[in-house]
């Protein structure tokens, strides 16, 4: 750039020198008037111009090396690099050069969604008497504050409606698309498959009565008008509650409980497993607001144990653990149960309490119903007593098995 027509020049041209030439400045190729220039410093993020080493070995090797090293590599894990280019930090972002715009100005008026403003009554009245003596809207909405639209529209309420200048406000009225019939529709539906989602109900109403409703309007109305809402499901076994279970139930306690051949409090002792594993904490933990609660455990996926436990009216009877070795399967087998059934048994013999005809009561499992565990009971003088299908709640034990673990839960690991 020549220095005669520096000044009327608004481009600049930058002279790209070779390899064998260095870049020379001169004073006179410079405007001496330093103000029209201006130097920006752009930053630099050094991390992105170090490349990344790609593993490639440019070294020579022979060719008896070179086998013996490919089979030594093939032993070893496989190693991944991650070649994802590093992104600026969010705490050190890179400095933007840009012009911010400035923002404009927007006036809000005083009164946005046009709402009538209540003004007390005796105001109202003040600004009635100074109509009355000859003044106008403006001389009165400069007197009182109070814009002239609303002197205007008070008057003529004062006018027409006999004195009555207050504004009557409009109820708003809606009458419900559901109907008392719908209702009953919707109520019974939900009851018989709780488990339909918003858009099946709104497709079997819409079989039921020809009309189409809003997804939000059906659940607005089981909600407020039906008081029914969604909750987590919690399945159980259909099994559970139909009349054959419920038969077994009636003849289990005919049978045994008010005969009196197993009486609870006296000649009872009840038997069962249950699973127990090192990782068992609290299902709940204290955290910050917007915190997940985080619970250290001593490994994720522990070896599990079976506890079999015997309890009776008079106390603890007998408690055994059984660890499961690694690789050869868990579970406690017929042959465990049986072994476990023997020490029970030698306890109560212990106690005197062989003669009393006692009856040994567990749930209708597979490994409690083999027949040389019946026998072997039976040699023992003892009565083997065996619940009905999905009756846990006729075994003390389960609530016993509930507060050990809730105690283990809250003991830590260190102890």
């Amino acid at each position: 750039m020549n220095s005669n027509n520096a000044n009327t020049s608004d481009l600049t041209r930058v002279a790209v020198p070779d390899e064998d030439t260095d870049m020379e400045a001169t004073n006179h190729e410079i405007d001496a008037e330093p103000s029209s220039y201006q130097v920006a410093c752009f930053p630099t993020d050094h991390t992105h111009l170090v490349q990344a080493i790609d593993g490639i070995d440019n070294t020579t090797i022979d060719d008896s090396s070179s086998s013996s090293s490919s089979e030594s590599d093939s032993d070893d894990e496989p190693h991944l690099v991650s070649i994802l280019p590093d992104t600026p930090s969010l705490e050190n972002p890179v400095p933007s050069h840009a012009v911010k715009k400035k923002k404009k100005q927007v006036r809000k008026p005083a009164n946005p969604c046009e709402k009538y403003t209540p003004h007390s009554s005796d105001l109202m009245k003040q600004s009635l008497f100074l109509k009355l003596c000859g003044h106008s809207n403006k001389e009165v909405s400069n007197m009182l504050n109070i814009p002239e639209a609303t002197i205007r529209d008070h008057c003529n309420r004062h006018q027409n409606r006999d004195g009555n200048a207050e504004p009557t406000r409009q109820k708003r009225s809606s009458s419900s698309k559901i109907t008392e019939a719908g209702s009953q529709f919707l109520i019974q539906t939900v009851t018989s498959a709780n488990t339909l989602t918003l858009q099946q109900l709104q497709q079997q109403y819409f079989k039921k009565f020809d009309l189409l409703l809003a997804s939000s309007t059906i659940y607005r109305h089981l909600v407020k008008k039906c008081r029914i809402t969604i909750k987590r499901a919690h399945p159980y076994p259909q099994r559970r509650t139909d009349d054959v279970t419920k038969d077994r139930r009636v003849t289990f306690i005919k049978d045994y409980i008010y005969s009196g051949i197993a009486d609870y409090q006296k000649n009872c002792v009840f038997v069962d497993e249950t699973p127990i594993n090192g990782n068992m904490k609290r299902n709940y933990g204290w955290a910050s607001v917007n915190q997940a609660a985080h619970v250290h455990v001593p490994q994720m996926y522990s070896c599990p144990c079976t506890m079999l436990a015997a309890i009776s009216y008079i106390g603890l009877i007998e408690v055994c653990l059984k660890i499961n070795k690694v690789g050869k399967g868990g579970g406690t087998k017929t042959n465990d149960y049986f072994a476990f059934l023997n020490c029970v048994m030698d306890c109560l013999d212990e106690k005197s309490l062989k003669d009393k005809g006692w009856n040994i009561v567990c749930n209708n499992a597979p490994i409690h119903m083999a027949h040389y565990v019946q026998s072997g009971v039976q040699k023992r003088d003892y009565r083997l007593v065996l619940l009905p299908h999905y009756s846990p709640f006729l075994n003390p034990i389960e609530t016993f098995f509930s507060k050990v673990k809730l105690l283990y839960r809250h003991v830590e690991a260190e102890s």
